[in-house]
């Protein structure tokens, strides 16, 4: 590997490093915000928001700040059984 291809790998490895290390922060939080639960689950803060209100997650408000609690998170994603989704066709 050539001194070019060295630097133009660093500021991707940094890049992945960085998002490693929100996602184990992640884990160790109580309380999420919409951005990071979208980063904790995969899925854009806009999905995040439709979740919310379609009722699927609970948002508790505080200084005009949307939290989402990482237990209930987690308890959804171990309810969930792709055996008992619905299939769509269309």
């Amino acid at each position: 590997m050539n001194i070019l291809d060295q630097a133009l790998a660093l500021p991707l490895e940094i890049q992945r490093d960085d998002a490693e290390f929100k996602l184990r922060s992640l884990i160790i939080k109580r309380w999420l915000r919409t951005d990071e639960v979208g980063l904790y689950l995969g899925i854009t803060p806009g999905a995040v928001r439709v979740m919310a209100h379609r009722g699927q997650l609970k948002p508790r408000k505080y200084c005009g700040r949307n939290y989402f609690s990482r237990e209930e998170i987690d308890g959804l994603i171990e309810a969930s059984n792709p055996d008992k989704r619905r299939i769509r066709w269309r």
